[in-house]
């Protein structure tokens, strides 16, 4: 990772927009606020409202670089 990197990550919990019931819109609205404050979104997951899950994710982003995450 360059320094100064600012790499974000973004986690969504909810039970029907991980099933696919409707398309996450959160996600892509903090993706895009993120962006306009300078940072690099790694990625924006969406997960079931569970905190096994939501703890997966998280460590994920922080595995693949992240040093913001917003949930």
């Amino acid at each position: 990772m360059a320094t100064g990197m600012r790499l974000a990550g973004v986690v969504t919990a909810s039970n029907r927009a991980s099933a696919g019931v409707y398309q996450d819109t959160s996600g892509q609205l903090l993706t895009e606020g993120l962006a306009d404050l300078g940072f690099s979104v790694i990625d924006a997951l969406v997960v079931p409202d569970d905190m096994v899950a939501i703890q997966k994710a998280i460590r994920d982003l922080i595995d693949r670089g992240a040093r913001l995450i917003v949930t």
